[in-house]
Parts: C-alpha cells; sequence; structure tokens
C-alpha cells in the first residue's frame, strides 16, 4: 500500500514565515494600538455622558427646579473634567472642548445654586405674605363683630409678618410687604381707638 508524504518547498516554507510574520506584527501593532483606541473610546463615552448630564441640567432648569439644575452641570463639570485629563484622546480639540465645558458647567452650577436660594426666598416671601394677608382679613373679621382686642392682635401679626417679609428680600413682593405693614399698623391704631371710645 502506498504511502502519502507531506512534502513543504522552500517556496511554500518561505510564505509560511511570511503569513506568520505578519500575523505576529499584526498581534504585536494591535498591543500598541489598542491601549489608544481603548483611551479615545472612553473619551467619546465620557464627553457623550457628560453632554448628555448638561443638556439634562438645561431642562431641570427650565422646569424651575434649579436645585437640580445646580447638581447636574456640577456632575457634567466633573465627567467633562474627567476627559480633560486624558492624555490619548483620538481628537485633541475633545480635550480643550472639554476645559471649557468643564468651567461652563461649574459656573452654571455656582449661577444656579445662587437661583435657587434666591427662588426659595421669593417662594417664601411669597407664602409668608399671603399669612399676614389671611391674618389682616381675619383682623377685619374681628373689627365687623366689635371685638377689638382680637382685631388689634390680628393686625399687628400681619404686621409683623408683613415687615419680615420686606427686610427679608427687595423684590416687589418685598415693597408691596413693607406698605401692607404700614396698612396693618395703622389698622390696629384704627381699632385701638374704637376699642377706647366704648
Amino acid at each position: 500500500m502506498p504511502t502519502t508524504q507531506l512534502v513543504i518547498t522552500g517556496t511554500e516554507a518561505l510564505g509560511m514565515k511570511k503569513h506568520n510574520c505578519v500575523y505576529v506584527l499584526a498581534v504585536l501593532a494591535a498591543l500598541c494600538i489598542s491601549p489608544k483606541i481603548l483611551y479615545a473610546d472612553q473619551c467619546d463615552d465620557l464627553f457623550a455622558k457628560a453632554c448628555n448630564i448638561s443638556e439634562s441640567a438645561k431642562q431641570a432648569a427650565i422646569q424651575i427646579n434649579y436645585d437640580r439644575a445646580a447638581e447636574l452641570y456640577q456632575e457634567a463639570a466633573e465627567y467633562y473634567g474627567q476627559v480633560a485629563n486624558i492624555k490619548d484622546c483620538r481628537w485633541p480639540k475633545i480635550v480643550d472642548a472639554s476645559q471649557y465645558n468643564a468651567r461652563f458647567c461649574r459656573e452654571m452650577a455656582d449661577k444656579y445654586r445662587e437661583i435657587a436660594k434666591e427662588y426659595a426666598a421669593e417662594k417664601q416671601a411669597y407664602n409668608d405674605y399671603n399669612r399676614a394677608l389671611e391674618k389682616f382679613n381675619l383682623g377685619n373679621t374681628y373689627v365687623r363683630n366689635r371685638q377689638w382686642d382680637k382685631a388689634v392682635a390680628a393686625y399687628e401679626e400681619a404686621a409683623s409678618i408683613w415687615e419680615g417679609v420686606s427686610a427679608a428680600t427687595q423684590s416687589e413682593n418685598g415693597k408691596r410687604a413693607a406698605k401692607a405693614a404700614q396698612q396693618a399698623r395703622d389698622a390696629a391704631n384704627l381699632a385701638r381707638q374704637y376699642q377706647q371710645r366704648q
């Protein structure tokens, strides 16, 4: 029975060496390049994440959720900062853009923290103004019923609340509160006068 032998010629051996050499070079090149690709992908991913968070911050501000807007801008600034510190990003301009965006987002975070404080103060002033108005109207009810002591107490309480609002804010609510406080003091004095006549 004839036996078959595998014979490799010199040309085939040279071809295999070339093939193996190309394969080895490709593997080595991949090993050298892959960290850069990983960094590039990381840059892109972090930058995209920062952009999405920044967009959410804008939406929070539009919805008058200023505290949330400040938090989101701060978070976006941190992600942009991470991109700015990566040395091997695929697009060099992404680093410059990230540095600028990080700065911008930090400024926006600070801005919306201040706006949130002002908004909370105005909201409190509005609520206090209306609470004082209820006391003032209660004083009017006591006057109609000739309950002078209660009327004076209600007017004085309203005046005190309005003066607090006026001291807390220089907004339109503050100005209105100052005028209303004076009216409440005048009403209290008038109620005292009626009380003394009886």
